[in-house]
């Protein structure tokens, strides 16, 4: 039996915590779903004060290969105006994962439509980063799950 880490955010989630943290989103109504990194950007970066970097999984390799579309804080996450004129869905997503991480189930309007976020943990097995809900429930990553058979 598998146990669904849906809310390891929360209410009193303090998200400038947060250090090189990586989580899912999944749309438990259609299965789909997206792995996000949170990283403190550096000093010499031109981004606001106290905020953070936003980061989509964008390729196969779940440590590297991650695209900056946003910064991050207590008010909110805001896509880079460049990609936000091109296309809306960035600024979507950026409310849809402020919303979860910071208020979890109790982000009624997102909860709602069935979006879930998780905690990426690491492989019991490997200790890789875990970035897809099955892998996340299970504790064991694919390339592992497949060796273990």
């Amino acid at each position: 039996m598998t146990t669904h880490h849906t809310d390891t955010f929360g209410p009193d989630f303090d998200i400038e915590a947060v250090h090189n943290g990586y989580f899912t989103v999944e749309n438990t109504n259609t299965g789909e779903w997206r792995t996000f990194r949170i990283r403190k950007h550096g000093e010499n970066d031109r981004f606001p004060t106290n905020s953070q970097t936003l980061q989509l999984l964008v390729g196969p390799e779940n440590t590297t290969c991650y695209k900056k579309f946003a910064f991050i804080n207590r008010r909110g996450a805001y896509s880079f105006k460049g990609l936000r004129l091109q296309d809306p869905k960035w600024q979507a997503m950026c409310d849809l994962v402020h919303s979860l991480i910071t208020e979890g189930i109790n982000s009624r309007y997102y909860t709602k439509l069935g979006y879930v976020i998780r905690h990426s943990n690491r492989c019991f097995v490997c200790g890789r980063t875990l970035t897809t809900p099955e892998s996340i429930d299970t504790g064991i990553g694919p390339v592992c799950a497949e060796n273990m058979r």
